[in-house]
């Protein structure tokens, strides 16, 4: 089997390898379909060369192999990996989310993204088969210094190879680490919108949630559906197939209503290009609840060059080719003091020395430590 990395730099980077198909159609399919699924899973591929990627799908697989009373040739290791899920799931996030509740109760506000999230709100039957390494949080932009000061007080540190100064004002997000804990800052949804204020919408629509004995907020399920494909559609080290998933449950889930706001999100944002893509991809490989008239109102939206840009920076399959991508847009686009309008022509030039500068210095800095 090829490596991951190898897959990814071949193929649009969201989508996902024959074998990673094969275990999602598995984890989607009618109880009656799903051993037909497994057998040519296993019959076509060795468990032991499996990527990471598909690894992530194997809890969820092994509770619809149980359900079903399907016993798999590798049942005892499939059994073992959403064993050693679990295990992380009630030992790992619960210091995470401890810490989280403490920054609550002072005043700090927040929201549980991605995994720690859908493990409650979609996964909510039993939420260690949607695993999930960290805890991901959404804050606001204004208030990223203030989050940096407690989290140093809490004895975190960043483990982002970037400065502080340069992550702050270039990128979306910072990691966060300590012995037995480990939280992610999220200051926006995506590396790129076209409306600065999307995240107080998202904040605006939050709904709460109960880990343990923990309330949280959490973007509602039309904000996880947007950010779930906008997350999988951009090249990752670790290959992003249980976006297809995730998007796929979180589609059963939605209503009228909640599909108005992803229309709406997509034209005010320029998100349009990932999101039809992806969305007919769901749609027509995976049988995903999405309706037809939500497709025809996404793929009558303007489209937005500058979000096409972007989006192609995000996808390309090597660090030094999404870096040159960033020296002539992305860095730009990233800014949200660009807004959409026009002007773009005569703005972007007397930007870009200063982009050039601030790049130069911060990845010769990032290479010598």
């Amino acid at each position: 089997m090829s490596s991951g990395n190898a897959i990814s730099a071949a193929r649009t980077p969201w989508k996902p390898s024959p074998e990673q198909s094969l275990l999602v159609r598995a984890c989607l399919s009618n109880y009656s379909e799903l051993e037909s699924f497994l057998r040519k899973w296993e019959s076509e591929y060795d468990f032991d060369a499996m990527d990471f990627g598909c690894m992530r799908l194997l809890p969820y697989l092994y509770r619809r192999l149980e359900a079903c009373g399907i016993e798999a040739v590798d049942h005892g290791r499939i059994r073992g990996i959403y064993a050693r899920y679990w295990y992380l799931h009630n030992t790992q996030a619960v210091p995470s989310l401890t810490e989280l509740a403490r920054l609550r109760n002072q005043g700090m506000r927040f929201l549980l993204l991605k995994g720690t999230s859908l493990q409650f709100l979609i996964y909510r039957q039993d939420p260690p088969t949607r695993p999930a390494d960290d805890v991901d949080i959404l804050i606001k932009g204004n208030d990223i210094k203030t989050w940096v000061s407690h989290m140093s007080q809490l004895g975190f540190r960043s483990t982002s190879h970037y400065s502080q100064d340069y992550s702050l004002r270039t990128r979306k997000s910072m990691g966060w680490e300590k012995p037995g804990s480990n939280i992610d800052l999220n200051w926006r949804i995506n590396e790129f919108s076209l409306d600065p204020q999307f995240e107080e919408r998202v904040f605006t629509r939050s709904v709460p949630i109960v880990i343990r004995d923990f309330t949280f907020e959490s973007p509602c399920v039309a904000d996880h559906f947007l950010h779930t494909i906008l997350h999988g559609s951009g090249w990752n080290q670790v290959p992003t197939v249980r976006w297809i998933l995730d998007s796929c449950l979180l589609a059963k889930e939605m209503n009228e209503s909640d599909w108005r706001v992803v229309i709406t999100e997509i034209g005010l944002c320029g998100w349009r290009t990932p999101m039809l893509e992806q969305m007919e991809f769901l749609r027509d490989e995976y049988q995903a609840n999405i309706p037809g008239w939500v497709i025809n109102e996404v793929a009558a939206l303007k489209k937005s060059h500058a979000g096409i840009l972007a989006h192609r920076a995000l996808t390309l399959p090597t660090r030094n080719a999404r870096r040159r991508a960033r020296v002539f847009y992305a860095e730009y686009l990233n800014n949200r003091d660009y807004t959409g309008r026009s002007g773009l022509g005569w703005k972007y030039p007397f930007r870009l020395p200063t982009v050039l500068i601030s790049m130069f210095a911060e990845y010769r800095r990032a290479t010598r430590t």
